[in-house]
């Protein structure tokens, strides 16, 4: 199931990464710049290649623990339903989520005045969300925005709404207005959540129009997660590349290429200036990880002869850095493979002479001392 393995899709194994250093991905024109559209992200996730694709870095474990979570209460508040308009929510399936309603407005209960409620209602009905939600996950998100609003103002529904939280009831919500409720808990930094109740949201879902809000949603999740691990001290690359990679990932999967794709060219672009960095993490790695040293000299192999367009700004100095922790063999078999139609570096040749020079010597095979000298 395409966001059944969501949850656990955020467990790359790091090789999965070598593809996005290829100059042939499809990347956006130059102009991008690296989350520019952080401040209008939120999310959910989806796509079935993950389950093949993905395991779970252990960085991450901790944060995807399912919760502790008590019985659900038997349904939301009646001043909820009614802000469903015509549509009685009654007739419909419903997923329990953790939603709360504090959060939704960026309120905590002891900052929920009733001035303070009102700047936070129009602030967040104001917002300026990521494009591709459709009108019908718009209109969900304000109807629940506006229930927010009505249960925190209210001093019985407030103190029932408190007490659930407190201890750890879920919220009964429609299917028809799942797709805001994980918006809602995207943009209130509830990732992990989102993440977590995305493959059930979707297996509620009616419509593929439903579908796309819910994976954009957790696309948007995996984003701010990755935002989170790329700027760390110190950074988090690997890890943040694999939640990138998840994010594009199931976005292509569920809604293809032309959905949300300003979303999508800025995550394409984000991998690719991440590369060389996550290249260094890789080749960094102790000598007994091979298959992650393995997929980082592969990868390598792309951004040191890329296209001229794809070029690094400083390739003397990266190489410099990558030959700090590339073994002899590595460097041997890197620029014994370098594309005939590069011109040569004196430099490279150097580093590949001798690491011909000592392969041999050490493994007996006067055929590559040989080699070195020519």
């Amino acid at each position: 199931m395409a966001l059944a393995a969501s949850a656990a899709a955020v467990r790359a194994p790091r090789a999965s990464f070598a593809t996005f250093a290829r100059a042939d991905r499809g990347h956006p024109e130059p102009g991008y710049h690296h989350f520019g559209l952080r401040a209008r992200v939120s999310g959910a996730a989806a796509s079935s290649v993950l389950s093949s694709r993905f395991a779970t870095p252990v960085a991450l474990a901790r944060a995807f623990r399912g919760p502790i979570r008590a019985p659900p209460r038997p349904a939301l508040p009646a001043v909820v339903a009614e802000s469903a308009g015509e549509t009685d929510w009654n007739d419909e399936p419903t997923v329990n989520v953790p939603i709360s309603f504090f959060s939704v407005l960026n309120l905590s209960p002891a900052r929920a005045s009733p001035a303070s409620i009102e700047a936070a209602y129009t602030s967040v009905i104001q917002r300026e969300l990521v494009e591709g939600f459709s009108n019908n996950c718009l209109a969900a998100r304000a109807d629940l925005v506006d229930a927010a609003a009505q249960v925190i103002s209210d001093p019985e529904l407030r103190a029932e709404h408190e007490f659930d939280l407190k201890n750890g009831r879920l919220t009964p919500v429609p299917a028809s207005q799942l797709g805001g409720a994980l918006a809602l808990m995207q943009e209130a930094g509830e990732h992990e959540s989102v993440i977590e109740y995305a493959p059930e949201c979707l297996a509620a879902a009616r419509s593929r129009v439903a579908r796309r809000d819910i994976t954009l949603s957790a696309a948007l999740a995996h984003c701010e997660l990755s935002h989170n691990a790329l700027t760390a001290t110190p950074p988090r690359v690997g890890e943040g590349c694999e939640l990138l990679d998840i994010a594009s990932s199931i976005l292509i999967a569920e809604a293809g290429r032309s959905f949300s794709r300003e979303l999508q060219e800025t995550i394409d672009l984000t991998l690719r200036e991440m590369a060389p960095a996550y290249v260094i993490e890789l080749i960094a790695m102790p000598l007994e990880s091979k298959r992650e040293r393995a997929a980082g000299v592969r990868a390598l192999r792309h951004i040191l002869w890329a296209e001229p367009s794809n070029a690094l700004n400083d390739r003397d100095a990266y190489v410099v850095e990558v030959n700090r922790h590339l073994t002899a063999n590595e460097i041997r078999d890197l620029f014994t493979e370098a594309p005939d139609n590069v011109p040569a570096d004196q430099e490279e040749v150097y580093q590949s002479a001798m690491a011909l020079m000592v392969v041999g010597y050490r493994e007996k095979r006067p055929a590559l001392i040989v080699d070195a000298g020519t």
